[in-house]
């Protein structure tokens, strides 16, 4: 097995590394892993065998342990299988959002979560907003798309005098009126609200809470993937995002 095969093996499960992880504090029998973590023993000893065969661990008097290789280069090891599982997810999110669209820093990728939406969770990321922005006390928006949901996310929002900006795109301001059964001057009376509209593409949504930042991927109107995150970078990123397009936009309110 070469060293890209061992790195695809621990890639492929969380339970090897989380072994590896544990294991590097103190040798464990398969009786005390199994006490340790919320899987069945069958799963452990899988793993460990998989793990022992590669030379990632090795037993002793019933005790794994880590080699010592692996132990010497653990925690780089652990920051380099981080790398590529966030890699393998960012890949779902760049199916809509072509890299040249969203100059993001690589060290705002760290802790970044992907939620993406599927056959069995088509809603997921529409969800994940609408939980974002009801737990939010403050609330800037990048809009480009709008679904009769979002327009409600949107109006409780307004509602709720959680918004404060909103840069807007002419069709998500025409989504909006449409979708809450009121005039968009009227939804926007009601607030303190300041509202811009931006006549032109944006490639991607932008959710900028004081909790978390989240950026939408669409497809023919849906939004099909969120990264969601609250690293500094990633913050950072987000506001220069939103003022870069608020600078171009008119606004409304």
């Amino acid at each position: 097995m070469d060293s890209i095969e061992k790195l695809e093996l621990l890639v492929r499960s969380p339970v090897r590394i989380q072994l590896l992880e544990h294991l590097s504090a103190q040798p464990a029998t398969v009786n005390q892993l199994e006490s340790e973590f919320d899987v069945h023993r069958r799963t452990i000893i899988r793993n460990l065998d998989s793990l022992e065969t590669s030379g990632w661990v090795a037993v002793h008097q019933r005790n794994y342990h880590l080699t010592p290789a692996v132990e010497l280069f653990l925690t780089e090891l652990i920051d380099v299988l981080d790398r590529l599982s966030t890699a393998s997810q960012l890949a779902a999110f760049f199916e809509y959002v072509p890299p040249e669209d969203i100059d993001i820093p690589l060290s705002a990728f760290k802790d970044i979560t992907v939620v993406r939406s599927d056959s069995d969770n088509p809603h997921d990321p529409l969800m994940t907003v609408q939980e974002a922005v009801s737990m939010a006390s403050t609330i800037r928006m990048v809009i480009p798309v709008v679904s009769p949901i979002y327009a409600q996310i949107y109006a409780e929002a307004i509602a709720d005098n959680s918004i404060v900006e909103t840069v807007l795109t002419a069709g998500a301001a025409k989504a909006l009126q449409e979708g809450s059964n009121q005039k968009l001057d009227a939804i926007l009376d009601d607030s303190d609200a300041r509202t811009y509209l931006v006549d032109r593409k944006v490639p991607y949504g932008l959710l900028i809470t004081d909790q978390s930042v989240l950026v939408g991927g669409y497809d023919d109107g849906v939004l099909r993937v969120v990264l969601e995150g609250d690293s500094p970078p990633f913050r950072q990123w987000a506001r220069t995002a939103y003022a870069h397009q608020q600078e171009v936009a008119k606004q409304l309110a």
